[in-house]
């Protein structure tokens, strides 16, 4: 749905474009389903990342020892001791490293020469990393076992390279940023400007989807989201919003899931274009939007009236995978192909804003 951190500037993954966002600690995110294992040097020599150890792929470099040693917990297998979280330290990791666990700004689970960083963008769970030397606003090289930053700071990318940065609370009503800086989404105090438009409001042509908007004097509340495909239509200001509070949206929204971290979205209306209608599964949310009245009955009378669209569906619906799915397109015309497309559009559209009638949460059907 178009929110996300403008990427780890460390060893993490990258995410979409324009909010703010974490640049320290580097971490892969959760670890993959899989095995750790025995291979490699366990154990030996220090380490400040995983990229360090001999098999990167199943070692990982140990919080408590700073040694590669063999991968630590995986989803399958976590962590074994108290207080304890499970954090990738590569791209799509398939084992973890085991860090003290800790909640974001509430003071609790680290120690003194630690910092609390958030593992999710809705900053309701995070992890212990030792702190940095930089101060504020200096440049920093995070690593998967520190910040880089002194206390109170993380080290973020928000526009002008790897720098330290204030954190704040995102979604407080007093985030904690001061003078000209705003909270952005990842929790930082950023410097970098966004577009001009409230909440609610068009952004300009300009502003491309995921530009910071919304600015309330504290935080950058929104996104400037796609919502309608015309030619020359600007992005509009969408309200960032955490999928596990329903109080984030208000006026019958919802909080429609981003693609890079569903912890977070923006609030839209739960309409055909919007998305948010609650369905016990995504079956009886397709039928509901395909059937007479529904948001999705156009599309679906245009495909009745075509043969080969029709011969699509059909050969579809009895379809188990992807490659099944893909012969029965393929052996469409070039018009069946679009007027079934179009009925896919419109149920599972998963861009931002145009999330189609049954959201991003069913983007397979």
């Amino acid at each position: 749905a178009g929110a996300g951190t403008g990427g780890n500037a460390g060893a993490g993954t990258g995410g979409s474009a324009g909010t703010g966002g974490n640049a320290g600690a580097g971490t892969g995110g959760n670890a993959g389903a899989g095995t750790g294992g025995s291979a490699g040097t366990g154990g030996v020599g220090n380490c400040m990342n995983a990229e360090e150890c001999s098999i990167p792929q199943t070692m990982v470099c140990s919080p408590t020892s700073e040694a590669c040693v063999a991968g630590e917990c995986t989803i399958g297998a976590p962590c074994s001791g108290n207080n304890q979280v499970c954090v990738g330290q590569i791209p799509s990791p398939v084992v973890g490293a085991c860090y003290p666990s800790c909640v974001p700004f509430a003071g609790l689970g680290c120690g003194a020469a630690s910092v609390c960083l958030p593992l999710a963008l809705d900053g309701k769970s995070g992890a212990c990393f030792d702190t940095g030397s930089a101060a504020s606003a200096q440049a920093c090289t995070p690593t998967d076992l520190s910040s880089g930053c002194v206390a109170g700071n993380d080290c973020a990318d928000d526009g002008g390279g790897a720098n330290c940065r204030p954190q704040c609370n995102f979604f407080s009503a007093t985030p904690g940023c001061t003078l000209a800086t705003r909270c952005a989404l990842g929790n930082i105090c950023s410097v970098e400007t966004g577009d001009a438009a409230n909440i609610g409001a068009a952004c300009s042509l300009a502003s491309a989807p995921g530009v910071r908007c919304g600015n309330d004097g504290n935080a950058w509340r929104g996104s400037c989201v796609d919502h309608d495909d015309s030619a020359g239509t600007p992005p509009r200001c969408f309200r960032l919003c955490r999928t596990s509070e329903r109080g984030d949206c208000a006026g019958g929204q919802a909080c429609v899931p981003s693609q890079v971290d569903p912890t977070v979205g923006v609030c839209a209306l739960a309409s055909c274009a919007g998305g948010g209608s609650e369905f016990s599964t995504c079956a009886l949310c397709a039928a509901t939007a395909e059937s007479a009245g529904g948001c999705c009955s156009a599309q679906v009378m245009a495909c009745q009236s075509n043969a080969s669209c029709q011969s699509i569906s059909t050969c579809v619906n009895a379809c188990g995978d992807a490659a099944c799915v893909s012969a029965c397109l393929a052996a469409g015309t070039v018009q069946g192909q679009a007027l079934y497309n179009n009925i896919l559009q419109c149920l599972f559209r998963g861009g931002p804003g145009n999330v189609g009638a049954c959201g991003t949460i069913c983007p397979a059907g």
